[in-house]
């Protein structure tokens, strides 16, 4: 039995894959993290294991006396974090990433 959280995504992206030559979830690089990135602040912004992390980060951040710039830089680093951890829980996320940046590369060649 499949125990992933990305079940229901990972059946869509694969029911979509060939039509859309392995560009589900979006057309370019850019959309692609952007829509990542964006579904992270949500639920980091809107559900109780996301308020849970923020609030254990915040803390850390205050008992370490971080200023706003510090916050900011530890706040990017738990979106790159989370951001490869979807990657790594949905091969689909993972291929379409690497079928971007595959493309952003040649791109700029």
């Amino acid at each position: 039995m499949n125990d992933s959280p990305f079940r229901d995504l990972e059946r869509e992206l694969n029911n979509h894959f060939s039509d859309m030559h392995g560009r589900v979830f979006a057309r370019s690089f850019e959309e692609f993290v952007s829509r990542i990135v964006h579904a992270i602040n949500e639920c980091l912004a809107n559900t109780p294991e996301g308020n849970e992390l923020l609030y254990a980060a915040l803390t850390r951040a205050e008992e370490k006396g971080l200023s706003p710039e510090e916050w900011k830089q530890e706040y990017i680093s738990i979106l790159k974090a989370m951001f490869f951890l979807a990657l790594d829980g949905c091969h689909p996320l993972k291929d379409e990433f690497a079928r971007h940046t595959y493309d952003l590369l040649r791109r700029e060649n």
